[in-house]
């Protein structure tokens, strides 16, 4: 009798699962990094590392994996990535930190504990249109958002300084996400009162007379959010050295009935009714 042999099935090869992925990744990172401490770095070293962090900031998009990143050491890297040479490794180094931040308490307030922050705080000071600047904005933006704790940790910085700085120097588009967080940022009165001290109604309400552009309704929602609870700076903006009645004005009327522009619009009423009280308009 013949017996007839059946070859086993192939077990199937299973794909690499996120972790994995990610700790090859790092691995890559440790390999790069060491080249750079010997001095043996080459070009291909900081493409190789700028395509290892982008790689990653792929995975971590997904929550569990964000988390996983930090279980695995992964936020051991992030300070020495911050703190290379080379400015597009910065620069996608900050928009993982902020993509790991966004909307994850977790990770957040693990960044915090690495003292990841102030090393983000510091890169405001690249030029105000580089990339590292305004990932690092967003950096910061995610990492504080809904998160009092991280507020309270920003509050020792230098960032007031820094964000009137961009404000003054940047393009349209930074000085829109500049202004808005700055409009975040005035919830709180510690900041505030920061900013009053910093004089920054000087420089939102000279922005307003000269700017008309898309960041314009930003700087209303930040100058509105600023005087909302802080009598000073009302008190300020009412002094006639600064004419802002009539630049509100001019500007309420340039809007027109254009429905685009109805928060702008309500900006300006709102920011009117509370810095001139006394005045019918």
């Amino acid at each position: 009798m013949q017996v007839c042999c059946v070859d086993p099935q192939p077990q199937p090869v299973l794909p690499p699962s996120d972790v994995e992925l990610m700790r090859n990744e790092l691995v890559k990172i440790d390999n790069f990094m060491k080249e750079i401490k010997d001095g043996k770095e080459t070009p291909a070293t900081y493409e190789g590392l700028e395509a290892a962090v982008t790689e990653l900031n792929g995975i971590i998009l997904s929550l569990d994996n964000s988390n996983d990143f930090f279980k695995i050491g992964g936020f051991h890297v992030l300070i020495p990535l911050l703190s290379c040479s080379n400015e597009k490794v910065v620069a996608t180094t900050a928009e993982l930190i902020a993509d790991l931040c966004q909307n994850n308490t977790y990770c957040q307030t693990r960044i915090i504990e690495f003292n990841i922050l102030p090393e983000l705080v510091k890169l405001l000071s690249y030029p105000p249109n580089s990339k590292v600047c305004s990932k690092a904005l967003y950096a910061i933006s995610c990492l504080c958002r809904n998160n009092d704790d991280s507020i309270k940790h920003l509050e020792t910085t230098n960032v007031v300084e820094l964000l009137i700085k961009i404000l003054q120097e940047s393009d349209e588009k930074l000085r829109a996400k500049t202004a808005f967080f700055l409009s975040c940022l005035s919830n709180y009165d510690n900041f505030r009162e920061a900013f009053y001290t910093a004089n920054m109604i000087d420089t939102l309400i000279n922005l307003l007379d000269k700017e008309e552009d898309s960041s314009t309704e930003h700087l209303l929602s930040a100058l509105r959010a600023q005087v909302f609870k802080h009598v000073q700076s009302r008190v300020q903006c009412a002094s006639k050295d600064y004419n802002l009645k009539e630049i509100l004005i001019n500007k309420r009327d340039l809007y027109g009935s254009k429905g685009e522009y109805e928060e702008a619009k309500e900006h300006c009423d709102k920011i009117i009714a509370l810095c001139f009280p006394e005045d019918k308009s």
